[in-house]
């Protein structure tokens, strides 16, 4: 059996005592609710939280069945050529309409890029993400994408310099 220590006299009293048998203080039992009610209330709202995480409205789901990583880049690969702005992917270059190009942002640039050139690597085996970027009716490099270094532009030739 624990015993505990009275707060006026100081001398250990059993826990199912409700006066001091040395000086006759009353023991409250406020102490005792206060720490079991906080106990429970702590364990109510974990719970609470827990189950909360996991309601079935919570959790999105995709429809339709899974589409492999490899299916997802190439279907991006046929939507970029039906669009026409890319209009030949030959290895790992592509050839695009200059002035169409010119007109997307550089984060599209970078994604189309980028695309194209993940795809020539699967598609040969290599592993080796990068990619051409050639004018569609000059055949003259535009840019430059690899992995490592990312989207560069190809300064233009000057006619005043031959």
């Amino acid at each position: 059996m624990s015993e505990r220590e009275c707060r006026a006299c100081g001398h250990p009293v059993p826990d199912d005592e409700t006066v001091c048998p040395s000086c006759g203080a009353a023991f409250s039992l406020r102490s005792r609710i206060l720490k079991v009610g906080f106990l429970v209330v702590a364990l109510v709202a974990t719970a609470i939280v827990y189950v909360g995480m996991f309601q079935p409205g919570s959790i999105r789901r995709r429809s339709g069945p899974p589409v492999a990583p490899v299916d997802a880049l190439q279907s991006q690969v046929d939507q970029l050529l039906a669009g026409g702005s890319v209009t030949k992917f030959e290895r790992h270059a592509i050839w695009v309409e200059p002035g169409l190009w010119r007109l997307r942002s550089d984060d599209e640039r970078r994604a189309i890029a980028s695309v194209f050139g993940i795809q020539a690597g699967m598609n040969d085996g290599s592993r080796e993400s990068w990619c051409v970027v050639r004018d569609n009716q000059t055949g003259k490099m535009i840019a430059e994408w690899s992995e490592s270094s990312g989207l560069k532009a190809v300064a233009p030739e000057d006619p005043r310099n031959k």
